[in-house]
């Protein structure tokens, strides 16, 4: 993708709405060791969940918009989204987004797809429920269509199109992130329902139920995936964690643990492990660094 229109388009609404925006510079380093069982170990600048270390910069601008740019420090391979661009929008905080973004849809527990898009925010008038749609394309081959999710904690996402759910990125509690589909692959519906749930102070319990429906190509069979993970925090910035995942087409369960410790101010260690039907999948350890 040719990123040069959109950040033109982002850095010139930008300089339109104030001269001298507040700027700040972040990052969100991810330095990760992953070893499958049946594979040679790697080392990434993204994790075995396709979480990827950022660079970004955040303009907060005079009338109260905000825009940000950010960048991936490493590639995944074969992803259908081939761009070093994370995102890169202008928004007016909880009214509306436009550029590159990742798709409102569940939690992203599933399905995490950046895509040049414009979206909207709002609330119905029957129970003040919060709904986020948006209108996207990232090009030939790749996410295109219109979605968005209905709720709060407890949601309900669709999204209608083509090429969908084929990022490195998406369904990465079933596969490596380089296992994903790639270029001209994915669905053109997808629905899911999704909650988040208290237990105390300390406890969380999220889950999430996808359907994928009308694949693009014969190998992109119809699929239901569901994850559920259970969180811990036994200190401030520490969490336990023990997730499900099911390919429910397949029969194949996935359990996993993660953990987050900090070390040092700003650094994290992120320790995880993946059973398959009972034998390991995988493990590995990731470094965090949060500026």
């Amino acid at each position: 993708m040719n990123r040069a229109p959109l950040l033109a388009l982002v850095l010139v609404a930008a300089t339109g709405f104030a001269q001298t925006p507040d700027a700040v510079i972040k990052a969100d380093l991810r330095l990760s060791y992953r070893a499958p069982r049946n594979d040679n170990p790697t080392v990434r600048w993204y994790d075995a969940f396709g979480d990827y270390s950022t660079i970004a910069l955040l303009l907060t601008l005079e009338p109260g918009f905000r825009l940000k740019v950010s960048e991936r420090l490493q590639k995944i391979d074969g992803n259908s989204d081939t761009d070093q661009l994370d995102e890169a929008y202008l928004e007016d905080p909880g009214l509306w987004r436009i550029g590159k973004q990742y798709l409102p849809f569940g939690r992203g527990l599933i399905l995490q797809e950046s895509v040049i898009a414009a979206r909207g925010e709002t609330t119905l008038l029957i129970d003040g429920l919060p709904v986020v749609a948006a209108v996207f394309d990232g090009g030939d081959g790749r996410a295109r269509g219109v979605g968005g999710r209905v709720g709060s904690r407890i949601g309900l996402s669709v999204a209608v199109g083509q090429f969908l759910g084929a990022q490195s990125s998406s369904l990465t509690v079933l596969r490596a992130p380089e296992s994903g589909p790639g270029f001209g692959r994915g669905y053109k519906f997808l629905v899911g329902m999704d909650f988040s749930r208290r237990l105390g102070k300390q406890w969380q319990l999220q889950g999430e139920a996808m359907a994928f429906r009308k694949g693009q190509t014969k190998f992109d069979r119809d699929a239901e995936v569901s994850d559920l993970i259970l969180t811990y925090e036994p200190a401030k910035n520490s969490v336990i964690a023990l997730g499900w995942s099911r390919d429910w087409r397949d029969n194949v369960d996935f359990l996993r643990v993660q953990g987050s410790a900090p070390v040092y101010k700003n650094v994290w260690l992120e320790p995880f492990a993946r059973v398959r039907q009972g034998s390991l999948f995988d493990g590995g350890l990731t470094l965090r660094v949060k500026l």
